[in-house]
């Protein structure tokens, strides 16, 4: 009984180390946005290609995720020991192992799915590995790097439909730009780990103060064309009203409110404005949902 009760224990732990590794949340959003992608469009998909399609981003996400740590495992080391590498709970060569079924996976299920999600795939690999063994120490590239990866599972669930349109492009902006934000408040959250490590990024260079400035400010202009797609279409206006109340506005309004209290942001604000940006993100997801509802005026 007591071998039984402690297999279950060290088999429970070793699922939650490797879930940990692989950010199976990230995963799941970035499929769920590859839905949200294709169903944007009016052409037919069918729900097969759609369940290959979704496994093969939540696979391409997975694999960046798994690189990202193994590169990082050293930094990480200084500011979130409690992750699986520099915990010990999963072992380098195990974090491997799981880099390369994860690459595996992504590139024969984005195939099997079209030849177009066959190669976003390959270039998401590519991409994850360049921008962390390299792009991640250049300052703003990588996180506008991250920001294109991250927005692109919507931009090829569209193209597995019936292809990309104006509206479409306009929300991807909307995105990409409130990720890239979002980037950027972490570096201000990471700074102390990543100078201790001796990366290059946004808050190591300009100070933690100015990187929260700028993530703001780009926060800011993500409302733009956000706002801008309610004049496209009924479904553009859902979008628009969604995005920019629950998504810009609580970011912005957090931010604001600080300063009122402080004229500089600290590491310890940092991390509770990047808390705040992280629960906002579920209405992004809202945002895209309800404008792909059909509405009639």
């Amino acid at each position: 009984m007591r071998v039984e009760q402690s297999f279950r224990r060290q088999f429970t732990r070793s699922v939650a180390a490797y879930m940990t590794l692989l950010r199976v949340r990230s995963c799941l959003s970035a499929g769920l946005l590859f839905v949200l992608g294709a169903l944007s469009r009016a052409g037919a998909v069918s729900l097969a290609h759609l369940a290959i399609g979704a496994a093969a981003v939540c696979f391409a996400v997975a694999q960046a995720n798994v690189v990202n740590d193994i590169v990082d495992r050293r930094v990480d080391a200084i500011d979130q020991p409690w992750r699986p590498l520099p915990g010990g709970t999963i072992s380098l060569r195990s974090a491997w192992v799981s880099y390369v079924v994860c690459c595996a996976s992504t590139g024969c299920l984005g195939w099997l799915a079209s030849p177009d999600l066959g190669l976003w795939a390959i270039v998401m690999v590519a991409l994850s590995g360049v921008y962390s063994w390299w792009l991640k120490s250049t300052v703003l590239l990588g996180n506008i790097v991250i920001g294109l990866m991250a927005t692109s599972p919507l931009l090829i669930g569209a193209r597995l439909a019936t292809g990309l349109g104006g509206e479409l492009a306009v929300k991807a902006l909307a995105i990409c730009v409130s990720m890239w934000s979002f980037e950027v408040v972490k570096t201000a959250r990471d700074a102390h780990g990543d100078a201790a490590g001796g990366l290059r990024t946004v808050a190591t260079r300009l100070g933690v103060d100015r990187a929260v400035r700028l993530g703001i400010r780009l926060c800011e202009f993500a409302g733009v064309p956000a706002a801008g797609a309610a004049f496209l279409s009924p479904q553009g206006a859902a979008f628009g009203v969604v995005f920019v109340v629950f998504v810009v506005f609580p970011i912005v309004r957090f931010y604001h409110r600080e300063m009122l209290v402080s004229s500089t942001f600290s590491a310890s604000d940092a991390m509770n404005l990047f808390a705040v940006m992280s629960r906002t993100w579920k209405f992004g997801f809202l945002a895209l949902a309800v404008s792909v509802v059909d509405i009639d005026l």
